[in-house]
C-alpha cells in the first residue's frame, strides 16, 4: 500500500488479531486516530491501537494460535473463520469459514462454508468448496450483505456420489466418505444453492466409473455433458428447470444422468441412476453462471 498524500506512515501488515501495524517504511511505528481512520480502520482509544477489524475477546485470544492473514482496506473476517486469507477491499466472510481465500472487492463467503475461493468483483461463494469469479454489479452503489445485489458470476463446483446395482442417488457437493450417499435427510448445504431473484446456467460434465459388481467391468467408464438453466424469483415463487443431456462416451447402458430438486428443498443436484449388478463411482464439474437482479419477479 501506498502513503497516503500527508501521511509518513503506512499500513504494514494485519495481525490475525485484526491489530494493524504501521511502517515509516524502514520501522514498525504505531498509528495515531487520525492516521488510522485516515486508512479506513477503527481505533480503540481505550487501547490505544488500530484495528481493521475485532474479535470477541474470548474469540481474539484463541485466533492468536491460527493463520488468518487480511490485507487491503474494510475487509471483515466475522468469528470462526479460520486458516484463511482475505486481500483487496470490502470484502466479507460471514462467519464459521475455513481454509477459504478472498482475492478482488466486494466478495463474500457465505456463513459456514469451507474450502472456498472467490476472485473478481462481488462473487458470492454460496456452496461449500466453490470457486467464484465475480463480474461486478449493475448498481451505481452496492453493498456486499445487500441480499438485492445485481450481480454476475461464474463459478465451479464439484460434486460425487456413488451408485450399486439399481440404485438412484443424488450427486453431493464435496462428498466424503463420511458422508451416506443414500442419506436423503442431509442438510441442503450439501447440494448447490438455489438463488433467489437469478438464473443460473449450468454446464455439467459427468463421468460414471465402474469399480465392480457380477456384471461390471472394471475401468469401464461413461461420460455425458449436461446443459440446462434454473429460474428462481425473487422470493422463490417462479422456480423451472429446463436442461438437455448428450453423450460424449458411452460404454454401458445407463440411464442419463439429471439435474433435479435436491432431497431437501432448496437446492439442486445431479440425480444419477446406477444399472443391475454394476457398481459405480459418479464424479461432477458444474460450470455454473449466476445472473441475479434487483428486481422482482
Amino acid at each position: 500500500m501506498d502513503f497516503k498524500r500527508g501521511y509518513k506512515i503506512k499500513p504494514k501488515v494485519i495481525e490475525a488479531t485484526g491489530e494493524v501495524t504501521f511502517t515509516d517504511g524502514t520501522n514498525d511505528v504505531f498509528a495515531n486516530e487520525i492516521t488510522c481512520r485516515a486508512y479506513g480502520y477503527e481505533f480503540d482509544k481505550n487501547l490505544g491501537v488500530c484495528y481493521a477489524f475485532r474479535f470477541p475477546r474470548d474469540r481474539e485470544q484463541q485466533t492468536k494460535h491460527e493463520t488468518l492473514s487480511i490485507k487491503g482496506a474494510n475487509n471483515e473476517a466475522q468469528s470462526g473463520t479460520e486458516n484463511s486469507i482475505i486481500t483487496g477491499t470490502k470484502n466479507k466472510t460471514l462467519g464459521d469459514n475455513q481454509n477459504s481465500l478472498i482475492i478482488g472487492s466486494n466478495n463474500v463467503i457465505q456463513n459456514g462454508l469451507n474450502d472456498c475461493f472467490v476472485t473478481g468483483s462481488f462473487g458470492t461463494a454460496t456452496n461449500r468448496g466453490e470457486f467464484v469469479i465475480g463480474g461486478g454489479t449493475h448498481l451505481e452503489t452496492a453493498d456486499t450483505l445487500d441480499e438485492r445485489l445485481a450481480s454476475f458470476q461464474t463459478s465451479f463446483i464439484l460434486m460425487s456420489t456413488i451408485t450399486a446395482g439399481n440404485q438412484s442417488h443424488s450427486a453431493i457437493v464435496q462428498k466424503t466418505g463420511d458422508i451416506d450417499a443414500t442419506d436423503t435427510n442431509l442438510d441442503v448445504s450439501h447440494y448447490i444453492q438455489k438463488i433467489n431473484g437469478s438464473v443460473q446456467i449450468f454446464e455439467i460434465d459427468v463421468i460414471s466409473f465402474c469399480i465392480g459388481g457380477t456384471d461390471g467391468t472394471v475401468g469401464n467408464f461413461d461420460q455425458w455433458k449436461i446443459e440446462g438453466a434454473q429460474k428462481t424469483g425473487t422470493d422463490s415463487a417462479t422456480d423451472s428447470l429446463t436442461q438437455t443431456t448428450t453423450y460424449k462416451i458411452n460404454n454401458t447402458d445407463i440411464t442419463n444422468p439429471v439435474i433435479a430438486d435436491s432431497p431437501t428443498a432448496g437446492g439442486l443436484t445431479v440425480q444419477c441412476q446406477g444399472s443391475a449388478n454394476i457398481n459405480l463411482e459418479w464424479y461432477i464439474n458444474v460450470k455454473m453462471i449466476t445472473c441475479k437482479t434487483a428486481i422482482d419477479f
